[in-house]
């Protein structure tokens, strides 16, 4: 059996591009640790943001001098949430916890009252692994909570959204 020139070229060129390829370094994250980070871990990180001072700006308050509703204090989060996201105003509240939706559903439907947030519009409304709550407060904000059941998991991904009304 004879091998011709472009078959001995052929392979040469597949080894040349294995070679580089093997040889050429992938982008991954890595922790402090030097270890490869996970996706999850990837997600838990903060984001890094750039605060530039305006010289005509006032001065933000301390920390504790913010207003308690502004940091999301009159919305309960349950105990064992892992991945939980605040905005900085506490408007948006992202995290997952493992359980049901039911479970979550039966959570809120019992701490809301306590922290001020009464039935507002259609009720509770759960379907198969989704379910939606409404709830209003005294000043007039409005709460959504929406939930998914994530089966491959076996948590629950919530997404929590406060409208304030001034």
């Amino acid at each position: 059996m004879k091998i011709g020139k472009l078959s001995i070229l052929l392979i040469i060129m597949s080894v040349a591009i294995l070679a580089i390829s093997a040889c050429t370094p992938s982008r991954v994250l890595v922790d402090e640790y030097d270890q490869v980070a996970t996706p999850s871990q990837i997600s838990e990180q903060e984001p890094v943001e750039e605060i530039v001072p305006d010289v005509n700006d006032e001065p933000e308050p301390a920390p504790d001098e913010v207003e308690e509703e502004s940091k999301g204090d009159d919305v309960p989060i349950i105990e064992g949430a892992t991945q939980v996201q605040i905005s900085r105003t506490g408007n948006n509240i992202n995290y997952q916890v493992e359980g049901t939706v039911d479970d979550v559903m039966t959570f809120y439907q019992v701490e809301l009252p306590d922290y001020g947030w009464e039935m507002a519009g259609p009720p509770d409304n759960a379907v198969a692994n989704i379910a939606t709550m409404l709830r209003e407060n005294t000043a007039g904000d409005r709460l959504a909570i929406n939930m998914q059941f994530n089966e491959l998991g076996g948590f629950v991904i919530l997404t929590i959204s406060v409208s304030r009304a001034n």
